[in-house]
């Protein structure tokens, strides 16, 4: 009941909907496809669940789409099986989906995948899995941190809310390849797909995202290009690994539907859609013509969500320039994706017929035999739209189709299937593992051929059996193997066990389709060699009653055979049957027979047929009896052959006239009746830009095909083309088959046709009227046609005018592709050669044959024909009177040898006049081996001629016909080949190879008794199809001809030239040149490019030189570039060398002149640096204290060529060096000679002493020692220089050693001390990053504090005064050894809108976790300052604590808290000036201001809330709040924290050491010590700040650094007050694996290196490959020695005394 409603339906829209003029046949051959969406739950399934309730209800839904897209005879699906980095199917990498399971990683009671692989499999369709390969969450967070957050956070990168895996990391690409690997290793999928999810649009470049990845990749390409790349990479892997596993499985990709910005690199143009938008190439990445290029993809299918009248993006334009880059350039498949949006608002016929004329675009534009249709997507068949899926069914899906062949996949021929059987509705075979099978189903009396058509293709199953239900009588079935790539090889017919030779379908004649016949006629039809033949005759189309039958050998049965029943219908067919071939039946045709006062049908009765009352006597063999006769001289020519009706051809036994405007009019050729009006349609009345034709249809002609053509009559061929169309004879339809398209004017009446001119090689001809040019037309494989022209300089006339042009209406023959026959008004038919762009050959003419001229030339018309063995040839002899010659041209036009046989009609047709300039002959060969010939005047007559020959009256035995064996048909051949046939006993053979299918542009033949012949013989083109065949002759025997077969010459590769300057790696001179070894007639494609890969092209030339020079290209300065070269020769594959580097080299700058100060002058304290300037350059001044720059103290970069002395922190009374080098882009730097100065005495400040102990005593606390290990401070007056003056304010412990951070003038340096010593070691000069904003705003007081976060990154940081500003607060990371720093935060609060006009300072922020990784944190809290009182700005910040934290993708979220209180409680408005934040856990934080004691908040979701302070512990609470500054650290298991104590307010500034045992409950706490014991001293601290720092040492104990800006240095260590003693050590000495004697340590057994560390972790002595280290240079103290060897290690404390 089901499928009788749909064939109504099916009916029901064919009726409806108005289908394009475009052919509508259902190709054997195309992907029909659909997207599922599972993402979102779009498409499938619509519940989510782990039940198996929920489980049988989702297969029920995706057995429901599979079935609908089956019937509907859809051949593919595209099931999503990744959408969001996550699984429809079993997976070791992903979670399940969500939206299968209703939760992410949820696991399901089945596997999806496994599923709906299996039941598209069960019923022939193929199942591909679409992978989203980077979409991780469609809205940022959405996942929590599970999965990939947890396991790969650095995998993530995030933009406008989105997140991808980064594609850039090698790591997810591996990723990526093992999924797919996965998948194509579990499941039989067939084909793999991606759609356009690459990097997520808009994603910027430069700083931040994959900015220091792609920096880090070490890349000479530009980020954006270094982006496409990595898609690139990602692609090529897929691929690799699909062809390493299953190669058979297909790999595609569905992009946006524009891409054109690489087109250029592949030669293709882009005129035709420079409208349109290629957005993916920037802004997601995506270069699909590079996977084409690359071959790493076996179809696109770009999403073409456009409709056909599109303004900018129209479908045709687009399908068609995707179908000619991907057929003719890449030959790689292009299946189109359609958009069906728009028919879930308005499901429209419209609509639906919008969608199939796009099919159809995809059909006519294909040139691989593979069109292809993807719909996104299957909601709009299964919900949405109900009928849509059914139009398709009823009017382009009609038929099944075999997916497209993927013919560059190797593939090895299977053979055939065996052992086929039927049993009941089930047929079965023997097949071959891991292939499918195409399943025919062809009526009886059908023959299928060699291709078996998609009428009869009933299945394409993966098993070997299949439910042939409907066509187990009366049917031929046949299974084909199909391999995985879609190759089809031979059909095995069940019964036969092998494939059978089909025998050809007979012909049929007479009577012709819808005639009405005479009293009495024949039934004809072609011969077929050795065939019987059945004659049936029904009244019935579908011959359900068989009214007469006869069989017979003869190819003709009289009618009066039968009792026909007069004025009746019939209708009629012929079986063919012979021993050894599957039987065939002819197409079926009707008459009605005859009865009295019928009508012919608008030309007059039978009775008004005469004949020609002249008689004509036999001449030799040949004789002629006239038919019937329409004429003006015979009084019965009818009124419907006006002036109009021009054209005349003669076509399967009947005459077709043209009518000027648009119909024809049809004659049987037997009786002369006037069979019917045939109305043209479709194509013939317009130009292909849809301009109306003036003359449409003026003539008509047959090609060598059989085709019917008409073309129209152009009177401006440069304003109105020339067009030829087919006509279909069943439905008056037409189809435009070629139109020319010259630029030069001229007139053309009439055109001729040589070889078939729907296919590759069929020629027009045409002659242009009152000129002296003939063209000629040839098609090509892409369909369309090149233009030739030749030109006339002489003709031959048979009167005394002599013609100087081709006359009115001139006619043309072709006789082959190089000679024509030309008949002009007043010229007679004269052969030509024609001669390509210059003037053609006179050949031979009626000069040579008077007798057979014609006696007058002015009217134009000829045709030739063969009768019995002899060729002949027909021409108007006169146009008064109208007669026609009929001559015997054995010698194929050599008129002299031509002879007369007869003038037709003698007595002449008429002698109306015709200005129309033409006489027609026209002429047809019977199966008896007569012709019947027509001859046409316009307003004269028509008449038709049966001419016969004595030789053909005895018929000879055919001869068998030979069967080629080699080369096969369609292969590809090698040099020296040689053809082979079987022999027939006693032939001759003529071999004939063609360059087209008809044999009219034979280019070699020769003749030979062998049954082989070398292709040596023969001057065949390299890379060339070419067509062969075999006449056999054998004396007593009708000749026969084999089969045409097709073969290829093989191109042969051209080898590669050397290249030989610039040799590889080269650095070159200017104006060097290229050059390179020659190969004899080629020419050479030079390319350079920046580019390793050739990604991109940057220039191109081409040359027949082997030089070039590089002059000729803009080559930019000190570029390292790639160049090759591809050499082509006509018939030879093309060659391209390996790509070589250079590099082009940099002009050197002139060195600058250093101005002042110079020849060791003396400088005042403040001066400046100058030296002369160079336009454009950048200056960096060195300053060393050593003439030999050994050491450089000061690397300062400038634009300016001057430089204030104040950046540089200089010795008072030192003689200094310096010099200045200069740099810019392009040219090579240079540096200065070098100039001496020595500084002023110092005027005032301390003078340095060395730093020394503080002098205290401190006790064992809580099982802990404290020691002085030095200070330099203002107590102790020895306060070290560097260490006095402003903007010192930050202080760090690295490695050891401890770092001042240091502001001046816009710059930045460290001051860098000995921790284990106090000694001072250099100034640090800092540069990159930290001196600007990204956005290249400088930063003021680019260098107020160093630290170091908890990753081991030493950092500085900025203070920012106020944020309405540019400033930004911003961390770099510095490079201790180069001074660089690298941006790794910045707030992004001023550059922002809507923080713009905030008024917020920041002194000090602090880190917690690694700055440089994904979670890491930076605190900040409000100084006093951030308040404004202004009119207009009143603002209050001072209660906020900031917190920033990275992301993924390396920009940084931020949210900020307001505090509930400060303590001590009389402070309510903020933490002072200058406040530090310490963050204790992710949750807790203390922060110490200058008004506020340090106190522990809870950083809530809310606000920060105190949650507890020193008023629960008032004996730890500081003395003095001005100082701001803390730090923690743990020995011996036990927790302290370290703040300022006291500041200069109340004494000297000192620090408390306090145990912590409880982390942070005050209460808890205990003071250890207060260090220094005599303080730091008691200078005003204008920077509140008082900082400690700690560094763990490798021997357990802990080196604390504290620091007050002017006040002073210190450093202590604190120990295990219970740790061995030496006297404990020296106890243990038997026992000891390191023993120290006489200060040299012992060391067990021998080891590859021995460390001694200081206490304070500093390496102190070292020595490798030994068992024993001298000590004697150490002073006494506790040494950690530690000895490695291999893999196994030692460490011991000793004491040195």
């Amino acid at each position: 009941m089901k499928r009788n409603i749909q064939k109504l339906v099916l009916a029901i829209i064919a009726l409806v909907i108005a289908i394009p003029s475009w052919g509508e046949t259902s190709p054997k051959r195309e992907h029909r496809s659909a997207w599922i969406s599972t993402v979102y739950r779009l498409c499938w399934p619509t519940t989510a669940g782990t039940s198996s309730s929920v489980a049988s209800a989702q297969k029920s839904e995706a057995l429901a789409i599979i079935e609908k897209m089956h019937e509907n005879n859809f051949n593919a699906l595209y099931f999503q099986v990744r959408s969001r980095s996550d699984a429809m199917y079993k997976s070791s990498y992903e979670p399940w989906s969500s939206d299968l399971t209703g939760s992410r990683g949820a696991t399901p009671a089945w596997d999806p995948l496994e599923y709906w692989v299996a039941e598209c499999h069960k019923r022939g369709m193929e199942c591909y899995a679409w992978i989203n390969p980077y979409r991780y969450e469609s809205s940022a967070g959405a996942w929590g941190t599970a999965d990939y957050r947890k396991d790969h956070p650095d995998w993530i990168m995030e933009y406008n809310n989105a997140t991808i895996l980064n594609p850039g990391l090698e790591a997810v690409q591996q990723r990526i390849v093992d999924i797919v690997t996965e998948i194509i290793t579990n499941y039989d999928v067939d084909g793999i797909v991606f759609d356009d999810y690459f990097y997520l649009n808009g994603t910027p470049t430069g700083s931040g995202y994959d900015y220091n990845l792609w920096k880090s990749s070490g890349t000479s390409l530009s980020q954006a290009d270094w982006r496409r790349d990595n898609v690139n990479t990602m692609v090529r892997k897929v691929y690799n690994a699909i062809q390493a596993k299953k190669p058979y499985v297909k790999f595609g990709i569905g992009p946006a539907g524009v891409a054109y910005k690489s087109a250029a690199s592949y030669g293709i143009e882009t005129s035709s859609i420079s409208s349109a938008s290629d957005w993916q190439y920037d802004g997601i990445y995506s270069d699909p013509l590079h996977w084409l290029g690359e071959a790493t993809v076996d179809f696109v299918s770009p999403q073409l969500y456009w409709k056909m009248n599109h303004s900018t993006n129209g479908y045709e334009k687009l399908a068609a320039w995707w179908s000619k880059a991907c057929a003719n350039v890449f030959k790689r498949h292009f299946y189109s994706s359609h958009d069906l949006a728009t028919l879930g608002s308005a499901n429209t016929t419209s609509e639906w017929a919008e969608r199939g004329t796009q099919i159809q675009v995809n059909r006519n534009y294909d040139g691989l035999n593979a069109p292809g249709s993807v719909f996104f997507d299957s909601r709009y068949f299964t919900t949405t739209c109900q009928g849509f899926a059914e139009y398709l069914l009823a009017n382009k899906y009609q038929n099944k189709a075999l997916p497209p062949a993927m013919t560059w996949k190797s593939a090895s021929d299977p053979g055939v299937v065996t052992n086929m059987a039927l049993s009941g509705s089930t047929l079965s075979w023997t097949g071959v593992d891991n292939m499918r099978y195409a399943v025919y189903a062809v009526p009886n009396g059908v023959t299928p051929g060699s291709d078996v058509s998609s009428d009869y293709l009933i299945g394409n199953p993966y098993s070997t059996t299949f439910d042939v239900s409907g066509y187990t009588s009366g049917y031929q079935l046949g299974v084909s193997i199909v391999d995985r790539n879609s190759n089809e090889y031979t059909v095995t017919w069940l019964g036969s066990g092998s494939i059978v030779e089909q025998l050809q379908q007979v012909t049929i004649h007479t009577p012709t389709d819808g005639s009405t016949t005479a009293e009495t006629f024949n039934f004809t039809w072609d011969a077929i060699s050795g065939a019987t033949y059945t004659l049936e005759i029904s009244t019935s189309s579908s011959f359900s009653t068989i009214n007469f039958s006869k069989t017979t050998t003869s190819t003709s049965v009289a009618s009066t055979e039968f009792n026909l029943a007069s004025g009746t219908k019939y209708y009629w067919r012929v079986k063919a049957a012979k021993d050894g071939y599957v039987g065939s039946t002819s197409y079926v045709g009707s008459f009605t027979t005859y009865s009295s006062g019928s009508s012919s049908g608008g030309g007059g009765t039978t009775t008004d047929l005469v004949k020609d009352p002249a008689t004509y006597a036999s001449v030799g063999n040949f004789s002629i009896e006239n038919l019937w006769i329409y004429s003006v001289n015979t009084n019965n020519f009818p009124s419907s052959l006006t002036l109009s009706n021009r054209g005349m051809a003669a076509l399967n036994g009947n005459v077709y006239i043209a009518q000027q405007g648009g119909t024809i009019l049809e004659f049987s050729g037997e009786t002369g009746e006037l069979l019917r009006t045939i109305a043209l349609t479709g194509d013939c009345k317009t130009s292909s830009s849809g301009t109306s034709l003036s003359y449409p249809t003026n003539d008509i002609f047959v090609d060598g095909a059989g085709n019917l053509c008409v073309s129209n009559l152009t009177l401006n061929v440069s304003t109105q083309p020339l067009t030829v169309c087919t006509v279909n004879l069943s439905t008056g339809n037409t189809t435009r088959v070629f139109e020319s398209s010259l630029t030069s004017t001229g007139r053309i009446d009439y055109a001729a046709a040589i070889g078939d001119v729907t296919t590759t090689g069929g020629q027009i001809w045409a002659a242009v009227a009152s000129a002296n040019t003939v063209y000629k037309w040839e098609r090509k494989s892409t369909g369309s046609w090149t233009a030739y022209g030749t030109t006339i300089a002489s003709y031959y006339t048979n009167s005394s005018t002599s013609a100087s042009s081709n006359g009115t209406a001139p006619r043309i023959m072709p006789i082959s592709s190089t000679e024509f026959i030309l008949d002009g008004h007043n010229s007679a038919p004269t052969r030509y050669t024609f001669v390509t762009s210059g003037t053609a050959t006179l050949s031979d003419s009626f000069k040579n044959n008077t007798v057979c001229a014609p006696t007058q030339d002015n009217w134009n018309g000829l045709c030739t024909a063969t009768l019995g063995g002899t060729p002949i040839f027909a021409y108007v002899s006169q146009y008064q009177n109208t007669a026609f010659n009929i001559v015997s041209n054995p010698s194929n036009f050599n008129f002299a040898e031509m002879q007369l046989l007869w003038t037709v009609p003698s007595n002449g047709l008429g002698n109306a006049s015709n200005s129309s300039v033409t006489a027609q002959p026209a002429a047809i060969s019977n199966a008896d081996g007569s012709v019947t010939l027509f001859v046409y005047a316009p307003l004269n007559g028509l008449a038709a001629y049966k001419l016969t020959s004595s030789a053909t009256e005895t018929p000879k035995e055919n001869l068998e016909t030979v069967s080629l064996t080699s080369p096969s048909n369609g292969a590809t051949t090698t040099n020296g080949f040689d053809f082979a046939w079987n022999a027939i006993n006693g032939a001759t053979y003529t071999i004939e190879v063609a360059t087209n299918t008809t044999f009219t542009n034979i280019v070699a033949t020769a003749t030979t008794t062998s049954s082989t012949y070398s292709s040596s013989n023969f001057n065949l083109t390299a890379g060339t199809t070419y067509y062969w065949r075999v006449k056999a002759e054998k004396e007593g025997y009708n000749s026969s001809t084999s089969s045409t077969y097709s073969f290829k010459t093989a191109t042969p590769n051209l080898d590669p030239v050397t290249l030989t300057s610039p040799s590889a790696g080269a650095t070159v001179a200017n104006g060097f040149n290229f050059t390179w070894s020659a190969i004899s007639g080629a020419t050479y494609t030079l390319e350079i490019s920046k580019s390793a890969s050739f990604s991109s092209v940057d220039y191109r030339a081409t040359t027949s030189a082997t030089s070039y020079s590089s002059n000729n290209f803009s080559l930019a300065a000190n570029t390292t570039y790639y160049w090759r070269v591809t050499a082509a020769v006509s018939g030879y594959n093309s060659s391209t060398t390996d790509p070589q580097a250079f590099t082009t080299p940099m002009e050197t700058l002139a060195s600058v002149t250093l101005n002042s100060p110079v020849g060791g002058a003396t400088v005042a304290e403040s001066f400046n640096f100058s030296w002369s300037a160079i336009s454009g350059a950048t200056f960096t001044v060195e300053v060393s204290a050593l003439a030999s720059f050994a050491t450089i103290m000061y690397s300062i970069e400038t634009t300016s060529n001057t430089l204030a002395s104040s950046n540089l922190d200089l010795t008072a009374n030192t003689t200094y060096y310096w010099r200045v080098k200069a740099e810019k882009d392009g040219y090579n730097s240079s540096i200065s000679a070098v100039e001496s100065f020595k500084t002023p005495a110092s005027s005032s400040g301390p003078i340095e002493t060395p730093a020394q102990p503080d002098g205290g005593t401190y006790d064992i606390k809580s099982g802990l020692k404290i020691e002085n290990l030095w200070i330099t401070s203002v107590a102790t007056s020895n306060l070290h220089e560097k260490l006095v003056g402003n903007d010192k304010r930050g202080m760090a412990a690295y490695n050891g050693n401890v770092y001042i951070s240091l502001r001046e003038n816009g710059a930045g340096y460290l001051l860098e001390y000995n921790g284990s010593t106090g000694e001072y070691i250099r100034t640090i000069t800092l540069t990159g990053d930290y001196l600007t904003t990204s956005s290249g705003n400088a930063n003021g007081y680019c260098c107020n504090d160093v630290f170091v976060d908890g990753g081991g990154n030493l950092c500085v940081s900025n203070m920012i005064t106020s944020q309405n500003t540019t400033n930004e607060l911003t961390i770099c990371s510095v490079d201790i050894n180069t001074g660089a720093t690298t941006r790794i935060f910045e707030s992004d609060l001023a550059l922002s809108s809507s923080w713009r006009s905030y008024t917020l300072r920041f002194d000090y922020c602090s880190a917690y976790g690694d700055l440089t990784k994904t979670g890491a944190k930076v605190y900040a809290a409000a100084a006093a300052a951030s308040y404004s009182t202004s009119w207009n700005n009143r603002y209050d910040y001072r209660k906020r604590v900031y917190c920033w934290t990275r992301n993924s993708t390396g920009t940084w979220t931020m949210v900020y808290r307001e505090v509930n209180s400060f303590y001590p409680t009389s402070q309510t408005t903020s933490f002072g000036n200058a406040p530090r934040v310490m963050p204790i856990d992710d949750t807790r934080i203390i922060v110490d201001g200058s008004t506020s004691y340090p106190s522990l908040y809870s950083y809530g979701s809310s606000s920060a809330i105190m949650t507890d302070n020193f008023e629960s512990n008032s004996s730890i609470k500081p003395e003095g709040i001005m100082g701001a500054g803390m730090c923690v650290a743990e020995i011996a298991e036990k927790p302290l924290y370290i703040y300022a104590f006291n500041d200069n307010t109340a004494d000297y500034f000192d620090f408390a050491i306090v145990h912590n045992p409880d982390n942070f409950n005050f209460a808890s706490m205990e003071l250890l010590w207060r260090v220094p014991q005599y303080g730091l001293g008691n200078t005003s601290n204008e920077y509140v700040s008082a900082i400690p720092a700690t560094i763990n040492n490798a021997d357990g104990s802990l080196t604390l650094f504290v620091y007050v800006p002017r006040n002073g240095l210190a450093a202590y260590r604190i120990s295990d007050a219970n740790a061995n003693a030496i006297e404990d050590i020296e106890l243990d000495f038997n026992d000891a694996a390191i023993k120290v004697i006489n200060r040299v340590a012992y060391i067990s057994e021998q080891a590859d290196v021995i460390n001694v560390y200081s206490a304070a972790g500093t390496l102190v002595a070292s020595a490798s490959n030994c068992n024993t280290i001298n000590l004697a240079s150490l002073p006494a103290g506790v040494y950690l020695i530690s000895a490695q060897n291999g893999d196994n290690s030692m460490t011991q404390k000793v004491a040195i005394k």
